[in-house]
């Protein structure tokens, strides 16, 4: 099966919304778990059931404190499509994790408990996606069971949901009730919701649309670890647009200097070209000028940068915006200085228009210009998303204060 036929999706939502026992229930359903990890999982599970959440959270950290806290990835395959997990975090420190995961996600799966219904954390959420550039979107009503699968609670989510949506850009928005914990319209149809006309969960995945405009796109590849060995240097990372031929010119961001690719090793075998969303290593002749970070892109081709980038940011801290203030800017694997001074346009969690002259705090959408002590390489994120998205670091506390995205 073909990456292009490969959908990343992740799970998003409010704490304890069951995001974790939603990717296990997946995975175990459509048979994607080894019979020794169920055996693990039942061991570590009360009276010898089985956690499902166990199945998405790896890490022991998040097994003992009995939350995620970093993003989970884990791989399911039908007859249909294969599928990438991103597991991600829903507690509020662990944000810039959870930004981590919508990056690099085809379609989200967002999460809302039917006894608690649309909450601000659902909401924010939302917006999220919506500024990262996801464009699908599937709002799965979970614990169904708590309302004994009853309709009437999940209409008025759903419905709650699609107004406040309204001035949000999913070009696929779908709902769902389901209930992680008993496998209710998650792989299987289920009587008990013979009321919800369209398939279950799984099947709405396997027919998703997939946008391949990275695909098609012009070469953009950052390195992130760089290797000398015997007068040739290794370089490994992800393919962000675009694909990579052997014996083809690459150019150097920082140089401007061409470099020749010898060879292209996927894992440890040799190929003779990667694309988009691969993880593969680059065999070049030996060089200096080659750093974590250094971008390539192909020849013919230009990439811009500027002191200067207009943006649009979410705030997501509880700490208002300084004007006064230096921040760090995270973007595409280098940490910048950035300062903001003024704002153009600001807009509340639902959409409506706020005064340029209040304060920027929590939930407010922003449209600025960065100010940065050098320039800086990016793209446009509606051109490339890891190469056009960002997050705002306070210097001090290390804090995540804000999401945002370049604009030109």
């Amino acid at each position: 099966m073909t990456s292009a036929s490969t959908l990343r999706f992740a799970t998003i939502g409010s704490v304890d919304d069951g995001k974790s026992t939603l990717i296990g229930r997946i995975l175990y359903d459509s048979h994607c778990v080894f019979e020794d990890q169920i055996q693990k999982i039942k061991s570590l599970s009360p009276n010898g059931s089985l956690n499902f959440a166990l199945f998405a959270d790896g890490l022991k950290i998040e097994r003992t404190k009995g939350m995620t806290v970093d993003v989970a990835y884990r791989y399911a395959r039908t007859p249909n499509r294969s599928f990438i997990l991103l597991d991600s975090p829903g507690h509020f420190e662990y944000t810039k994790n959870m930004l981590c995961a919508l990056t690099n996600a085809d379609l989200l799966l967002l999460l809302a408990d039917v006894t608690q219904g649309i909450s601000e954390q659902t909401k924010r959420h939302a917006i999220l996606a919506d500024l990262i550039g996801v464009k699908n979107l599937i709002l799965c009503v979970n614990k169904m069971d708590l309302v004994n699968y009853a309709k009437e609670p999940y209409k008025e989510i759903e419905s709650e949901f699609f107004e406040f949506s309204n001035h949000l850009n999913f070009s696929y928005l779908k709902a769902i009730p389901i209930s992680a914990l008993h496998g209710e319209n998650v792989v299987y149809p289920t009587k008990k919701i013979a009321w919800y006309p369209e398939e279950p969960l799984l099947k709405l995945l396997e027919n998703c649309p997939l946008s391949k405009q990275e695909e098609h796109s012009e070469l953009r590849f950052t390195a992130q670890r760089v290797t000398h060995k015997e007068n040739s240097l290794y370089i490994s990372a992800t393919i962000q647009s675009g694909e990579i031929n052997i014996q083809e010119n690459v150019v150097n961001s920082k140089t401007a200097k061409m470099h020749k690719i010898k060879r292209v090793y996927l894992g440890d075998s040799s190929i003779d070209r990667a694309y988009y969303k691969m993880a593969v290593t680059l065999e070049i002749g030996d060089s200096e000028d080659v750093h974590r970070g250094t971008i390539f892109y192909g020849q013919g081709s230009h990439l811009f940068s500027a002191d200067h980038i207009r943006a649009k940011i979410f705030w997501i801290s509880k700490t208002p915006l300084d004007f006064n203030k230096d921040y760090l800017l995270q973007m595409n694997r280098t940490l910048s200085k950035v300062s903001i001074k003024r704002v153009n346009s600001v807009s509340s969690i639902d959409g409506s228009e706020k005064n340029v002259s209040t304060t920027i705090k929590e939930n407010d959408l922003f449209t600025t210009t960065l100010e940065l002590p050098t320039p800086l390489f990016f793209e446009p994120y509606k051109k490339n998303k890891e190469l056009g998205s960002f997050i705002l670091i306070d210097p001090e506390t290390k804090e995540t204060l804000a999401a945002g995205v370049c604009l030109t």
